[in-house]
């Protein structure tokens, strides 16, 4: 008699199973796997590294050896004009609208460190490092090889493109508004791209994996 009790136990679960209306439960359905971005020929981590030395490089730039320092705008214009330094900073607490006018300055670097004042640019030029700049940012228009943005809330806008745009500094808008850009590489997770141009856009965010902006949309993060 104790051998038929499991049997009977059995054969009650499963009338009470049927009576209930209830079903073996289905599989489940595994979850897809992700897939890969289009563009996954993106910076390698030896690449990424190598943008990162550049930039601590930009940053560091010797003052005494490499860069002439100008103290107001018209400090700014003369030596830009006199074409005797490869590299000049403006460094000034004025509140100045700075205005660079149409030029070729691509062999030149050019370093804003202004906290009141805007700079505007209608010249081709090499590297631009903007370490502070004031409310009204900074507007290069006629395009540039190289930009480097650092500090604290700084605005860049470009309307010539780029080869190659940097980003390290805090809570800091960089603006594409026309031209052709190279590599936009973030290494801050504070900035703001907006790509307002008519061409899709490649970021490359701090672990070196590419994002693709489109025409029209802003990256936040």
């Amino acid at each position: 008699m104790k051998k038929k009790i499991p049997m009977l136990l059995l054969l009650g679960a499963t009338l009470l199973l049927l009576l209930c209306g209830c079903k073996t439960p289905a599989e489940k359905t595994k979850a897809p796997s992700p897939e890969l971005p289009e563009n996954t020929e993106g910076l390698t981590t030896g690449d990424f590294n190598d943008a990162v030395s550049e930039m601590d490089a930009l940053e560091n730039i010797d003052a005494d050896t490499y860069v002439r320092n100008a103290l107001n705008a018209d400090a700014f214009s003369a030596v830009l004009q006199d074409g005797k330094d490869s590299a000049v900073r403006l460094r000034t607490d004025d509140e100045a609208n700075i205005e660079i006018p149409a030029g070729d300055h691509t062999g030149k670097t050019l370093v804003f460190e202004a906290a009141n004042a805007s700079v505007t640019s209608d010249a081709a030029l090499g590297t631009v490092i903007v370490n502070e700049i004031g409310e009204g940012g900074v507007t290069l228009n006629g395009g540039v090889k190289t930009l480097a943005v650092y500090g604290e809330n700084v605005t860049v806008t470009l309307g010539g493109g780029a080869d190659t745009v940097y980003v390290r500094g805090k809570n800091c808008t960089v603006r594409l508004t026309g031209g052709e850009f190279g590599e936009i590489i973030s290494m801050n997770q504070t900035a703001v791209i907006e790509n307002s141009t008519e061409s899709d856009v490649t970021v490359y965010m701090a672990n070196g994996a590419p994002q693709t902006l489109a025409a029209g949309d802003t990256l936040k993060y």
